[in-house]
């Protein structure tokens, strides 16, 4: 995490340019009603460019949010999604 903030706080231009590179199955999970992060839209953009990316939307804002409001879908996603890459 202190990476992640640290990486922020230095301007980073943001990780269009490197996605591209990842070459293996990626799950995306955003929270849908995050007026302050990343807009679901802005993640599908992001996984379009990817080889194999999937995005899914989930109840809540923010970080953590979603994982107490949305456990079940949370769940479900991460399932099906570890599941389709066997």
């Amino acid at each position: 995490m202190f990476h992640a903030m640290r990486s922020m706080m230095l301007g980073r231009q943001g990780i269009a340019a490197d996605v591209v590179q990842i070459k293996v199955p990626t799950l995306f999970v955003v929270a849908r009603d995050d007026a302050m992060g990343w807009q679901v839209a802005d993640v599908q953009v992001i996984a379009s460019t990817m080889a194999d990316a999937k995005v899914e939307a989930v109840t809540g804002t923010g970080h953590v949010s979603p994982l107490l409001l949305d456990t079940v879908g949370i769940e479900k996603a991460v399932r099906e999604f570890w599941l389709a890459t066997q």
